[in-house]
């Protein structure tokens, strides 16, 4: 019987296949014409993660962390994570380094167990309609980035136009098979890749960068420590030469919203052949109870280095915790007829420019209908209680800043 189970288990091994986790903007989860097809936008990055170091946190909490502070400046449309810790048997840690190695001193063939399920899921990504992409690896995994750019399909590869390494550690067997005499030639036909790397100290970069360079000629190259999330950030966002010792990106919140209303979402990719078409088969599914039961059961250290203590991702009502942190801002709308009281601010500078709905910041404590009179009283100069009712049988609808602040008002 024991042998059969580890028959079994080495059987599901082989097929092992990493998850696929995104992150982008927007009102809903995305669907795939988001990410894929003529349509899709350019510059999306796809990250290839596999920690070296044991008992790495769950990659969610890192994307959400990453991709809020990305998302946010317009770096990029969206960010797809490729998690190869289930390809490896120990998961993550020197069983990771070991395989990542093997993988770059091998030249251009592709292992079996590591190098061909990573390649056969990037080629269905890049393959799918994608352009202009950011293909990027940290630490072992520049390795794994560098055959795969030369080794996966051509037509596939032919999506990335940008090339980012964070940390790189590679070994001089790597150098020799991945960027020897040869490489020129099979890089060649990817056409004209930029290399962005992050070294981590400048001996490092004085090491490695004449090599990578002669292959990979145009990019930028910079020295600078931090996290892992603020690397990420700085690899794709710096401007300058040397971001020396980065500080912590802000915590992540999973109510902050963009000037239009729209929110981040995690979710995960399923990539499959259709047993009807035999075309491939792409379904994205909302990660959010999965971020939220993976933040629930992450250390305190997890947390405070990747994500914050929040992990609500969808639109609730507000709540009492909400009203007594005196985070929420109440708006009144006050009815006559068909037309409604806006108010614009007297002070000089103003407050606020333009007209707008009434609205303060709820005090500790205080009911939000409340609030709303107390805003129409304040700002409309009124005797609130003795001209304006409140109507609670209308729920309260949402209305956005222009800096993305959610207002919360009620009808009176």
């Amino acid at each position: 019987m024991r042998k059969q189970l580890e028959q079994a288990e080495a059987h599901a091994s082989a097929w092992a296949t990493p998850r696929v986790w995104s992150a982008s903007v927007g009102y809903s989860v995305p669907k795939p014409a988001a990410f894929f097809g003529r349509s899709a936008p350019a510059g999306i990055v796809v990250v290839l993660h596999l920690p070296e170091a044991k008992d790495e946190p769950h990659p969610l909490l890192g994307l959400a962390l990453t991709a809020q502070h990305l998302l946010k400046k317009a770096v990029a449309p969206a960010i797809i994570l490729l998690d190869l810790a289930k390809l490896v048997p120990g998961g993550t840690g020197a069983e990771a380094a070991a395989l990542l190695d093997a993988e770059g001193r091998n030249g251009t063939a592709l292992s079996h167990q590591f190098g061909k399920p990573a390649s056969r899921v990037l080629s269905k990504l890049l393959g799918s309609g994608m352009h202009g992409v950011t293909l990027l690896a940290t630490g072992g995994a520049a390795q794994l980035a560098l055959k795969l750019l030369g080794a996966t399909e051509a037509r596939a590869m032919q999506a990335v136009g940008r090339l980012v390494l964070i940390h790189p550690r590679l070994p001089p067997a790597c150098i020799n098979a991945q960027l020897g005499p040869a490489a020129a030639e099979r890089y060649a036909a990817l056409g004209s890749v930029v290399l962005d790397v992050v070294f981590e100290t400048a001996a490092a970069s004085e090491r490695r960068l004449p090599a990578l360079r002669h292959v990979f000629p145009s990019g930028a190259e910079g020295v600078a420590t931090g996290s892992a999330s603020a690397l990420l950030s700085y690899a794709l966002t710096c401007e300058t030469n040397d971001g020396g010792s980065l500080q912590p990106l802000p915590p992540f919140d999973a109510e902050q919203l963009d000037g239009s209303g729209r929110s981040l979402w995690l979710s995960e990719l399923t990539l499959s052949i259709s047993p009807h078409t035999k075309q491939l088969d792409i379904a994205i599914h909302d990660a959010a109870h999965i971020y939220t039961d993976v933040l629930a059961s992450a250390t305190a250290s997890d947390v405070s280095a990747t994500a914050a203590a929040t992990a609500a991702m969808t639109l609730a009502s507000p709540s009492t915790e909400e009203v007594l942190s005196e985070r929420l801002e109440v708006g009144a709308l006050i009815l006559r007829g068909s037309r409604c009281v806006l108010v614009r601010s007297l002070s000089k500078p103003p407050v606020w420019r333009g007209m707008r709905i009434p609205s303060m910041v709820a005090r500790k404590g205080e009911p939000p209908h409340d609030a709303a009179i107390r805003a129409a009283s304040e700002l409309c100069d009124i005797d609130g209680p003795a001209e304006v009712v409140a109507l609670p049988a209308i729920p309260p609808a949402v209305v956005y800043r222009p800096d993305g602040r959610r207002v919360w008002v009620h009808a009176l």
